[in-house]
């Protein structure tokens, strides 16, 4: 008896996103992403991938002082 080849393909994926924000020296908002995708067989697999990120942060500002004599 004879058995037909496994045709069988897997595949997945994967999706995150991350938003934040923070205060103070420095203050500002974060926002992240990114997707990733495999398919495959029983003999190779194959991954695709895509990563975002956007920052409004703002550096911290130093002032310099004039002290008095």
């Amino acid at each position: 008896m004879m058995m037909p080849p496994s045709d069988e393909v897997y595949y997945g994926g994967e999706v995150g996103i991350l938003y934040g924000r923070w205060t103070g020296k420095g203050g500002g908002d974060l926002i992240q992403s990114y997707m990733l995708g495999t398919v495959g067989n029983d003999k190779i697999q194959i991954s695709v991938g895509a990563a975002y990120e956007e920052s409004s942060g703002h550096s911290a500002r130093y002032r310099s002082y004039v002290f008095p004599r």
